[in-house]
Formats: structure tokens, sequence, C-alpha cells
């Protein structure tokens, strides 16, 4: 059977084929193809030369059957790149800060409970060790001038200005201004994110409003621990996108903000904590301080031992390859994403993706 257009729709008419052979020097090659007549009814069982049948000419293309166009579409549409380069500048643009954010948020919460519990320890903090780590605050968290210019009084009674870094969320660069423009940024691709992502992003939210419970009347009585719960749900949603999301390219752009993010932070936090020289004393305190707030406290003591050295300090967090925290791995990191890329080989140079990521937002 073969099909013919009649009366304005293909049916189906009995047909026969007739092949050609071509003669050649060693034999005879098959045609591929031949001439097809055509039935003008269903019901002839005879197709012949002199019977009233339409001549088709027959061309064989392929040794094989063709396979559905339906699953040809689909095998396309399941390629990676084919549904990667579907993403818009502004979800890839958004997924970037939301990383960058979170890491901001994370680093200076982190710092901000080192700071707290030397405050608050057994020993009085020396002059030199708080002046030096309120500074770090205020430099890290770019709440500026804030205790770069603080006067004495202001070093004896530092809560008011902490309270600020920390819940004062129109000033730019605080722990609170930092989650919540995370938390807009998220809102904003939230058709990126599975359901446990978005169940720690509301999570996120009520711990930002029990913070400013907590911050009411000044300082809590543990101010470190007022940020315990909000450090928790980060590191919870940085866990859940490394080991759920697929490694596409809202990923990719979610890690590239959090790497380039860590890196500057590290960077700003050994600048304005290690390149000043203090005592002996302050100075290793200074030096833990930055290693506890970096996670990193536990692995210098058991490589050092006792030589709690600024150099070895500055090994371990600059260009130690194995962790995780230090400026080396994130360049490395970074180079790894950059170069996985989709490029367009047809163009010039420059990635196929047009995206406009400023350096400060």
């Amino acid at each position: 059977m073969s099909p013919i257009w009649l009366d304005g729709k293909i049916q189906a008419r009995p047909s026969i084929l007739r092949a050609f052979t071509v003669s050649n020097p060693t034999g005879y090659t098959v045609m591929p193809g031949g001439l097809s007549r055509t039935g003008e009814s269903s019901q002839e069982a005879i197709v012949s030369n002199i019977s009233r049948s339409k001549s088709k000419d027959t061309w064989i293309l392929a040794a094989e059957p063709e396979e559905q166009t339906s699953h040809q579409i689909e095998q396309v549409l399941l390629h990676d790149e084919a549904l990667q380069s579907n993403l818009p500048s502004r979800v890839i643009e958004n997924l970037f800060w939301m990383g960058r954010y979170a890491e901001r948020a994370e680093i200076s919460m982190r710092l901000l409970r080192t700071i707290f519990k030397q405050m608050n320890g057994v020993d009085p903090l020396p002059k030199e060790s708080q002046r030096t780590l309120l500074e770090m605050a205020s430099t890290q968290t770019s709440c500026l001038p804030g205790f770069m210019e603080a006067d004495d009084d202001m070093l004896a009674h530092p809560e008011a200005e902490l309270v600020s870094i920390i819940t004062d969320g129109s000033r730019a660069g605080s722990v609170k201004a930092n989650l919540q423009a995370m938390l807009s940024c998220s809102e904003q691709v939230k058709e990126m994110l599975s359901a446990d992502t978005r169940i720690i992003i509301n999570e996120l939210r009520d711990h930002i409003h029990e913070l400013d419970r907590a911050y009411t009347n000044g300082l809590p009585s543990a101010p470190e621990e007022s940020l315990d719960s909000l450090v928790t749900s980060l590191l919870a949603l940085s866990g859940l996108n490394h080991e759920s999301m697929l490694r596409g390219l809202d990923w990719t752009f979610q890690e590239i903000g959090r790497r380039t993010e860590r890196a500057l932070q590290t960077a700003t936090l050994l600048r304005s904590a290690l390149t000043k020289p203090l005592p002996s004393a302050p100075q290793q305190q200074i030096l833990e301080s930055v290693l506890l707030s970096v996670e990193a406290l536990i692995s210098f003591r058991r490589r050092y031992r006792n030589r709690a050295r600024v150099a070895y300090g500055l090994d371990l967090l600059m260009i130690d390859g194995t962790n995780p925290r230090s400026l080396l791995y994130q360049v490395d990191q970074l180079r790894k994403y950059i170069i996985e890329l989709p490029r367009n080989n047809s163009a010039t140079a420059g990635p196929a993706l047009s995206i406009k990521l400023s350096s400060s937002r």
C-alpha cells in the first residue's frame, strides 16, 4: 500500500514497485528507488500498467526505518544546552546576586558572632584587640565610618553601633539589608527554586522578624546566639543547592556569585585584621578570631599545633588549595565555572549569553 492524494485527503491504495538495475564492469547495481504504480480503487487486487493506475516516482532514502519526528524533537529538547540557553539574563543576574548576598550576610554574621564571643569572654579584652575587632566589623560590612572613626566613649559603649550594623535594614551593608536583598532576588526567581528551598527562605524571613524582636531594647544578653538560626538557615540553603540542584546555568551562576563574594570578603577580612602590627598577645587573639569566623581554627591548630603565627594563618587562608574558604580555592573554582560557560563559537569573541553583572549592587 502507498499513500495518494484523493478527494482532498490522503488515502491508501494498493501499489506495485518496478525496480531498476544498472550494469557495471563487475555486475549490476540496484538503483535507490524505482517506479510505482498505484491503483484507483482500494479494492484492486492487481495493479498493472494497463489498469487505470497512476505512476509515482519512488526514492529509497535510508536503509533503516525513519524514527518518529516527535521522538527526535524530545531528544533535542532533552539536550542540556538546549534547555540552558533559554534562561533569560534577568534570571541569571538574580541568581548571581542571590549567591553573593547570601555569602555576604553569612560572613558578616560569622564575624559578629566571633566578636561577641571575644567581648563577652571570661578574660577582659585588651583595648588593642577590641578596637581592631570593632573596626573589622565596620570594614567587613561596609557600614562606614562606624568604628573606623570611633572615640574612646564609642569604643567603651559599642552596643548602639553593633545593633545598627545588624538590624538597620536601611543601612547598606548591614546584616538585615543583605538578607532582605537576598530574599528579594529569590522572589524574582522563585519559579527556579525547589519546594525545600522556598521553605528555608520562609524560615529566613521568620528569623529576621525574631531578630528585630531580640534587638528591640539593644543588644540581648547573648547576642551571638541571636545570629545562630540565621547562619544555620544560610548553611542549609547552601547545602541544599550544592546537593540537590542540577548543574545547569542557574546553579553555575549562583556558585559564581558565592565564590566571587567569598573571595572578596576573605581578602577584606585578612586586610583589616592581619596587616596591622600589634603586640604578641592581641595579635594572637585577632588571628584566632579570624580563623574562628571562617571555621578554620580547629584545622589551624591541628596542622600547626601551638605555632600561632600570622604567616601560618595567611598560608591557610590564602594559598591552601584544600581549604574551601581560601582565596586560592575561590579563584580555582571561578576559573573552572567560567571555562564551562557556553560560548558562541561562530562569534569573534565573547560568551553566547549577553549579561550585565555589575561589581556592586
